[in-house]
């Protein structure tokens, strides 16, 4: 995986997210080398701060270049405290960016992502056995016969589409080129649903990208209007109100 060293460790996250096939519905949390991940210190999320009080590091706040400067130092990054996804990120090379060098680039990769909520590492190696050797998840027997309506059609253990991630990954580009989001913004997107967290964000994306047009003094006097002719009748000593306190009806 190429990432650009200026991207905020949350932006790293995501990118994560899209690589390896899951939809950000569990915690995840970015440690130092070393360290358990159930450990201090940590990257405080926005969850950890808004939910559990935990005071560090926002991990919005640091670059990726701050915590990982040359080849072989590395990062922990968990991913579903129940499953217990975790992830050893190795720096082994460092370079110049170039004009052209998008936010984040997959290079290559082996496997499908394991489906979210299979239980962990040990389940996923049994499960992806057992489709090896009959790729129907009907004919799955004894404990793993409860991922059977679970597994995405066509669940194959060995499938990785390069082009396919790299699509997606360049449907996030623009959005990680953004300013961070507003504290209140940021609490929204942590509450929703991962299919709402992922409409508000292209709206959000796409209210920040847009170029406002070139409005002339006449187009403004036209949009102002409405509001301009209250303040005249307001002028100079208010509007009377009601004895129930509303706008009469003549004004």
């Amino acid at each position: 995986m190429q990432l650009r060293g200026d991207l905020t460790l949350d932006r790293v996250h995501t990118c994560l997210q899209v690589i390896l096939g899951w939809e950000d519905s569990h915690l995840h949390r970015f440690s130092a080398p070393g360290v358990d991940a159930w450990s201090p210190p940590w990257f405080v999320t926005a969850y950890d701060e808004d939910e559990l009080d935990e005071e560090g590091t926002p991990e919005s706040e640091v670059r990726l270049d701050q915590v990982l400067r040359a080849a072989g130092e590395w990062l922990i990054y968990t991913y579903d405290f129940g499953d217990d996804w975790r992830h050893r990120i190795e720096v082994e090379e460092v370079r110049l960016a170039q004009g052209g060098d998008p936010p984040a680039l997959c290079l290559e990769g082996v496997g499908a992502c394991p489906p979210e909520d299979v239980g962990g590492i040990f389940t996923w190696n049994e499960l992806a056995a057992a489709l090896r050797a009959d790729p129907d998840p009907d004919h799955l027997s004894g404990e793993l016969e409860q991922y059977a309506d679970w597994l995405p059609e066509g669940s194959n253990p060995d499938l990785f589409e390069l082009e396919d991630v790299n699509a997606e990954i360049a449907t996030l580009a623009s959005g990680l080129d953004l300013p961070p989001l507003h504290p209140v913004l940021t609490n929204l997107l942590a509450h929703c649903h991962p299919d709402l967290r992922d409409e508000l964000t292209e709206l959000l994306i796409a209210a920040a990208q847009r170029v406002a047009p070139a409005v002339s003094d006449e187009q403004w006097a036209a949009l102002l209007r409405p509001w301009q002719t209250l303040l005249d009748e307001a002028d100079p000593d208010g509007i009377p109100l009601t004895a129930a306190g509303w706008i009469a009806p003549v004004v």
